[in-house]
């Protein structure tokens, strides 16, 4: 999953994808349409330099009442750079708690 990212966050990719997107690991989003239904890019590996030729495939574009899971990866995004902490399925600030020496 980490390599993922980090081979979308190459330069030459970036030139393609720009600068601005939304990746959860399987879908990408982006605010544009590439030129190309099936876009191959070619790039290398970080951590040995071995040539990957990454795909992308154009699904379609998403409507206002299909955004969910867009929605959901960019608040879990907007959430790790606040520095929020997930326990279940809420968010906390791990500095921001109280001590209530009554309860321990």
């Amino acid at each position: 999953m980490n390599m993922r990212f980090r081979l979308l966050n190459q330069p030459d990719i970036k030139e393609v994808t720009g600068k601005t997107k939304t990746f959860d690991g399987a879908k990408l989003y982006l605010p544009h349409k590439l030129q190309d239904p099936m876009t191959a890019l070619s790039t290398k590996l970080p951590t040995d330099g071995s040539p990957v030729t990454l795909y992308l495939k154009f699904i379609g574009q998403v409507k206002p009442d299909d955004c969910i899971h867009l929605f959901n990866v960019l608040f879990r995004k907007i959430m790790y750079t606040l520095k929020m902490t997930q326990v279940g399925r809420n968010y906390f600030d791990p500095k921001g708690g109280i001590a209530v020496p009554q309860h321990k």
